[in-house]
Formats: structure tokens, C-alpha cells, sequence
């Protein structure tokens, strides 16, 4: 993700991953990839990430929704240092940093 590039110094970002495809599981098991790793390398199946204020989100989510596009809130963004924290539900609730 390159999400750090938007956060500077002083934010955070906060995202809730999806489970990822079956496709990255193959990956992880057969390609011995670090979890983190394979996150800032491939997002995991997320393909695009927006960032907006949240009183303009709707703004962006149903455009994408009309023409065909799966979309959602994936995160927030919070004061801090500039770094970007995974929460994967999908692993018990395990949260990684990258």
C-alpha cells in the first residue's frame, strides 16, 4: 500500500482488511511471504484506495456502486505518525503494521 505517501508525519491510517482471495492464500502458503510483506506488495485483493473527508464519502462510494464497482469504507484516517495498521478480522482479529 502507499498509503504512507498521503499520510505524511502527522496521520494514521487505520484499515479493516477483507478476507483475501483465495488466490493470495496460494501465495502466502507456496511463496513463503510474510504476511506484512504481502500487503504492501499486493494489498490483498484491494485494488484501489480513496481517501476523503468523512462528510463526502457518499460522495465517492455511490458513483462507483452505479457502474458496477465494489465499494466500501475500508478505514479512517487518525492523528499520528505517518504509519498504516491492518486489522485482519479474518485472522482472529490479528493487526499487522506496515
Amino acid at each position: 500500500m502507499k498509503m504512507e505517501r498521503v499520510l505524511g508525519n502527522s496521520l494514521d491510517a487505520v484499515a479493516d482488511a477483507p478476507k483475501p482471495g483465495r488466490i493470495f492464500e496460494i501465495i502466502l502458503s507456496y511463496g513463503d511471504i510474510d504476511l506484512d510483506e504481502s500487503y504492501r506488495v499486493f494489498n490483498m485483493g484491494v485494488g484501489l484506495i480513496l481517501t476523503s473527508p468523512p462528510d463526502r464519502v457518499e460522495q465517492l462510494l455511490s458513483p462507483a456502486g452505479r457502474i458496477g464497482f465494489r465499494s466500501w469504507v475500508l478505514g479512517r484516517i487518525t492523528e499520528g505518525t505517518g504509519s498504516v495498521r491492518i486489522r485482519l478480522g479474518w485472522r482472529c482479529g490479528e493487526s499487522i503494521e506496515i
